[in-house]
């Protein structure tokens, strides 16, 4: 059964015709889409089919503005450079950051790096962007290449996009040098702003701003020093928006560290019958459809030789080993240091999995660095550990498909989306025992899939794993249950968030 929590009527219809609404496409504009993406392309895809218009806010620049030429035809052109930009994003990497934020103060920085000067005055004109400096570009789509793309699939539900120079970039320098005014952006002709994370954006002439707090992970969890500055400054920002919570975990914990009426944690307690507050569910992520089955008679999920990898120099994904169906359990994230990866790694090695044929599958990218090389090294020195690196969200979704089972050994999370896609399919889920994850073995009729283990209680990792064992049952069957249930999970879950959205954005 559902929970009663998260149940609306099925006769009722929201309607958001008319109403036009700005989404932040910060988490779009990374190079590699990760869980923030995905929950900027379900927003975007759900407010589309409920009849809003949608646009995206880019800081990515359009070049043309000449009068010799009419608006559709300048329209045109910029529209490809946005496309473009988004196609192939720039790579956001934390510890870069942390490198910047450390050294800022010091006139080296500056000087070793060729303009930087030039561009720092720039952003103090930069601290806002009235109507008329930003440009608008309809997504008028005749037969483009760029929709054709998988991380480009979120085109379809957008009417436009905003495109406001390096506001994601001036509202970061903005925190790094104190300055305690936030970005102001005039956003006149519009109803509603929704960030995909916390941003110290504020938009002006607009009904509703929503904010949305996925975790408080940088000041919970802080391998990178000084992030925990630049993400308490966006999360101050929240106190003056509206504000829309991926899970309960996070709302607790936010409201405990703002002092919201709260006085100790506790993520069962709904605390968001306010005005300014919701919680909402996002929809799974995965794409599963009836076409991702494979009808092959060697059982063959992936081939490392199949991927396009930009960059083989790791391990050369890890030696080509290939993955059969219902043949792995699978360990889905970009690997950093809160996901834990070795705790599995070292349980994998000791149970008895390898024996019964069964493969340890790490699907998400390792990073080339330092404190990689001894997660590298157990997986090359492996038989049974595959590492797939990033791969499309085609492929992910195949691997969950066919996995027996998913692995999840973080030590914090704010809602836990691998565990939430797996029990959404049917699949089950052995999970580390952080607040989150018992909030998602509490939905629907999930506690008959995920299965909690404590992180201490390394034995009771092995013995999770040795219970593990192969499928003998038609495959195709199986399958094709998972996808029915999935899509059954999906449409009902869409509808809960997209309740919730309407909720937050027509309250007072």
């Amino acid at each position: 059964m559902m929970s009663k929590k998260y149940s609306i009527k099925d006769e009722e219809i929201i309607d958001l015709n008319g109403l036009k609404i700005v989404v932040t496409a910060n988490e779009l504009e990374a190079s590699e889409h990760r869980g923030i993406s995905a929950y900027t392309k379900n927003l975007v895809k759900t407010l589309s089919n409920a009849g809003a218009e949608v646009w995206l806010l880019t800081e990515f620049y359009t070049p043309y503005t000449s009068k010799k030429f009419n608006n559709k035809k300048i329209n045109f052109v910029n529209l490809s450079y946005i496309l473009e930009f988004l196609s192939k994003g720039f790579t956001k990497k934390p510890e870069q950051l942390n490198t910047v934020l450390k050294n800022f103060s010091l006139l080296r920085y500056f000087l070793n790096i060729k303009d930087y000067i030039f561009k720092l005055f720039t952003l103090f004109r930069l601290k806002e962007y009235p109507n008329r400096k930003l440009k608008f570009i309809k997504n008028v789509q005749y037969d483009s290449p760029y929709s054709r793309l998988d991380r480009m699939d979120y085109l379809k539900y957008i009417t436009g996009f905003i495109s406001a120079r390096k506001i994601y970039y001036s509202s970061l320098i903005r925190i790094i040098l104190r300055i305690k005014s936030p970005v102001k952006i005039d956003l006149k002709d519009f109803d509603v702003v929704i960030t995909s994370c916390p941003l110290n954006i504020r938009p002006i002439n607009i009904k509703h701003y929503i904010q949305t707090i996925h975790d408080l992970i940088p000041l919970e969890h802080s391998p990178y020093p000084y992030m925990d500055s630049v993400f308490l400054n966006r999360l101050n920002e929240t106190i003056n928006s509206k504000r829309l919570f991926i899970s309960h975990t996070t709302k607790s914990k936010y409201d405990l560290f703002f002092d919201i009426n709260s006085n100790h944690l506790d993520y069962q307690k709904d605390k968001s019958n306010t005005n300014f507050d919701k919680v909402a569910i996002q929809p799974p992520t995965l794409r599963i459809s009836n076409q991702i089955l494979i009808s092959k008679s060697n059982d063959l999920v992936f081939n490392p030789q199949n991927i396009n990898q930009k960059k083989q120099n790791y391990v050369e994904v890890l030696e080509k080993k290939n993955l059969y169906k219902y043949q792995y359990i699978l360990f889905n994230a970009s690997v950093d240091p809160r996901k834990n990866l070795s705790l599995i790694l070292n349980a994998y090695n000791q149970s008895n999995l390898y024996k019964k044929n069964i493969r340890l599958c790490i699907c998400g990218k390792i990073p080339n660095k330092q404190e990689s090389k001894s997660i590298l090294s157990v997986i090359k020195s492996s038989n049974g550990i595959i590492s797939t690196g990033y791969v499309s969200e085609q492929i992910k979704s195949q691997l969950y498909l066919y996995a027996l089972a998913t692995i999840n050994t973080s030590l914090i999370e704010g809602f836990g989306l691998p565990v939430f896609d797996a029990s959404c399919l049917g699949l089950k889920s052995y999970v580390s025992d952080c607040f989150s994850h018992h909030e998602i073995h509490d939905l629907f009729d999930f506690s008959d899939f995920v299965n909690i283990i404590k992180l201490k209680n390394f034995q009771g990792w092995i013995r999770s794993l040795n219970s593990i064992s192969p499928i003998e049952a038609d495959f195709e069957e199986i399958a094709q249950y998972r996808i029915s249930r999935y899509k059954l999970y999906e449409k009902r879950i869409e509808k809960e968030f997209l309740y919730s959205l309407n909720s937050l954005i027509k309250s007072n």
